[in-house]
């Protein structure tokens, strides 16, 4: 069979990486399927047909549409027939429509609605139901509905294009169409695979640009453009020769889409009645580059009318794209709007206030700029935008006695080209200045041996420098730090700082007339800076009744900023030492006793200064606790078996014992070997090596953690029967 879909199938070749001589596992020439939130389209007659397509029109009495949905991979033993050029027969595919070219007006308004055929009716110049149903029937030829020929919406009136609805988003569905001519013959046509409410990939790529806004008394215009590069970049997915409904790249293969870019359309949609509303749908116009679509759209307007829209992107069967930002259009042109004439610059406490007359509420108005010259020269820079209702600004950035130019201006939606193009001035010189506000939210924190300070400055311009004051007692502060400008934190490392007292930390601010502030509340640190004094050097330890006793010198006589210990206790050799006692202790001694049998510890002691500051620590103390040996084994028994010789004890419970070792010699021999072990649920072992008439002597051992094992007490002789 021929390939039927001249308009649109080259260029699904190019989007889906398709070349010739690639198995069409997935893409039949003669069927096209794009799902859409309608449900899916099946294209089974070319849309730009051939003299020859309408021949084979005239022999077709309709085509048989049968549908699979694919849940199983196993649904898919068509694959192997494919690639043997044989089309599936097995395969259980249930009828769900017949494609005929409308016959009544009954027929096509089952297929579109009464508002697309308003549209057909006027673009064939057909008034009535009877004249317009005789031109249907009589030009099958999209080219000849004008605009509208590419309207997948036409292909349903023409026969050419069958809409499943009955459909379930994101499942898999095989499609069969059977051709069946005039005499009833039916005839294999075409297959294909689609995931029904599959997005479009290639179309959500597109980024949809607003141009332009132009607006008079009774009119606005809108204009978008779409650069639709990305539409010859689509990624290219492998065709495989097995699809899996769960596997995603299978899914991806099987729903691309054509997305040439005459087949983009787009919908304008209205804010109107507090929602927005679909307005039209618009067709491009394409740059003579061939690189970017533009649209269109005009609104008749009352004036001072506000517009806001948006563009939609579509594609041939309504997927929908990435809708571009909103725009605001307003009727009104450029000599109709008010302006900002004058403006006035007034002296007042710490700053300049400039004033203008408050415009009228208008929608086209945004916001206005506030611009300042720096004092020195013309070079003007915005230093604020207002809401349009605003009518005044205070500028506390000021130094006195300058001078500065202000220019006040409105703002105006953008694109639409409305503008003031010469500023209303003034000029202003600020001379009063108030006594500055302490500082407030002052933090002091540890910065390694130092005090860090931070604060919140005055909300002022005229503040020229903060200073800072620092002292032990709240009332008796001197100033510590140079002049502070630009600045609000400050890093006091003096080495006079002592960890063995407090510091109270103020600011003091002063503005542009050297005028101060009060000081700001005072807060109090001290520094963590090491203090000079004595630590116990030793640790005495003795072990008493499987207690530990403790004891060291009493170094709180030598300084009375000690008051108390800390004991700790580490049980490796490079291990960590941790305390063991939760409170500081206030006598010079401790008793441990949680030290465990076997156990070796470490201890060692530090005093504590009444800051909770730990002094260094003494040299370590170590102590053992012996762990005994274990219990050795005084009673077992041996005797002859058929298998060898059985070694047996009876069955001890002691918390300790995880099992047995047991030894043998022979009579002739001074030397024990180890010939096995047994756990400590066992009561008897079976040792198979030995020979008759052999006199062996044998011995048991118990056995607890870590392999301690007990001396051999005992031994048993017996000779092998």
């Amino acid at each position: 069979m021929k390939v039927i879909h001249k308009l649109l199938i080259p260029f699904v070749f190019l989007s889906a990486g398709l070349t010739t001589g690639v198995a069409q596992s997935q893409v039949d020439p003669n069927l096209l399927i794009m799902p859409s939130p309608k449900g899916n389209y099946l294209f089974v007659q070319p849309v730009a047909p051939e003299t020859s397509d309408f021949i084979q029109q005239l022999n077709t009495a309709y085509y048989q549409i049968k549908r699979l949905a694919l849940v199983k991979k196993t649904s898919l033993r068509y694959l192997e027939q494919l690639e043997n050029g044989k089309p599936p027969e097995d395969l259980k595919l249930a009828e769900v429509g017949q494609l005929r070219r409308p016959k009544t007006m009954a027929d096509v308004r089952k297929v579109v609605p009464e508002e697309f055929i308003g549209y057909l009716k006027k673009a064939t110049e057909q008034s009535t139901d009877e004249q317009f149903l005789s031109f249907l029937n009589t030009h099958s030829n999209p080219a000849d509905y004008g605009v509208l020929g590419s309207e997948v919406a036409l292909q349903l009136v023409l026969g050419n294009v069958y809409l499943d609805t009955d459909v379930k988003p994101g499942m898999m569905y095989l499609y069969q169409v059977i051709r069946v001519d005039k005499s009833n013959k039916k005839t294999f046509w075409a297959q294909g695979i689609t995931v029904a409410g599959a997005e479009n990939e290639t179309l959500g790529q597109l980024n949809t640009q607003l141009s332009g806004v132009a607006g008079d008394d009774s009119l606005v215009t809108v204009k978008w453009h779409i650069p639709i590069n990305p539409l010859n970049s689509t990624p290219k997915f492998p065709i495989l020769y097995q699809v899996d409904p769960q596997d995603q790249a299978s899914r991806r293969n099987v729903s691309f889409y054509p997305t040439e870019p005459r087949t983009i359309r787009a919908s304008v949609w209205l804010f109107n009645d507090n929602s927005w509303k679909k307005e039209s749908t618009l067709i491009p116009t394409m740059n003579d580059a061939g690189d970017t679509l533009t649209f269109y759209w005009s609104k008749p307007c009352v004036p001072e009318e506000v517009v806001r829209v948006f563009l939609l992107p579509q594609d041939l069967v309504e997927n929908p794209g990435t809708p571009s930002d909103t725009a605001t259009a307003v009727a009104i042109g450029n000599n109709k709007i008010k302006l900002i004439y004058g403006a006035k610059a007034q002296d007042t406490t710490d700053a300049i206030r400039v004033s203008w007359a408050q415009l009228p509420a208008k929608p086209y108005y945004t916001g206005i700029e506030i611009a300042r010259d720096n004092g020195a020269d013309s070079t003007f820079s915005v230093i604020a935008q207002l809401t349009p209702s605003d009518s005044s600004f205070y500028d506390y950035y000021i130094r006195p006695g300058v001078s500065y130019t202000y220019r006040v201006r409105p703002l105006f939606i953008p694109l639409q080209g409305l503008v003031q193009s010469i500023a209303a001035e003034a000029i202003g010189t600020g001379t009063k200045f108030s006594r500055p506000l302490p500082v407030s939210d002052l933090q002091v924190q540890h910065e390694g041996r130092n005090i860090r300070l931070n604060w919140t400055g005055t909300d002022s311009p005229s503040v020229f420098s903060y200073y800072v004051y620092r002292g032990t007692s709240k009332d008796n502060l001197s100033r510590v730090s140079g002049t502070l400008r630009k600045t609000t934190t400050f890093l006091d490392s003096s080495d006079v700082l002592s960890g063995r007292s407090e510091y109270f930390y103020s600011i003091l601010t002063m503005n542009l007339t050297q005028d101060t502030s009060e000081l700001a509340p005072p807060v109090a640190i001290r520094p963590l800076r090491s203090i000079e004094t004595t630590y116990p050097k030793t640790v005495e330890a003795a072990l008493i009744n499987k207690e530990v006793w403790l004891s060291w010198n009493d170094v709180r006589t030598e300084d009375n900023i000690l008051t108390g210990f800390i004991i700790q206790r580490k049980s490796e050799p490079n291990g960590m030492f941790r305390p063991l006692s939760q409170t500081v202790l206030d006598q010079p001694s401790f008793t441990d006793t949680t030290l465990r049998e076997g156990q070796t510890v470490w201890y060692r002691v530090a005093a504590v200064t009444a800051f909770g500051d730990t002094t260094a620590f003494s040299n370590d103390a170590e102590l053992s606790l012996p762990r005994p040996d274990p219990d050795p084994v005084f009673t077992f028994y041996v005797r002859n078996i058929s298998q060898g010789i059985e070694v047996s004890w009876p069955r001890i419970n002691d918390g300790k014992r995880e099992k047995y070792g047991i030894y043998r010699r022979e009579a002739t021999s001074d030397t024990f070997t180890k010939i096995g072990e047994a756990s400590s649920q066992e009561t008897q072992f079976l040792d198979p090596q030995v020979e008759s008439g052999t006199k062996y002597v044998y011995s048991v051992t118990s056995i607890e953690a870590a392999n301690r094992e007990s001396k051999r007490v005992k031994s048993l002789a017996i000779v092998r029967e």
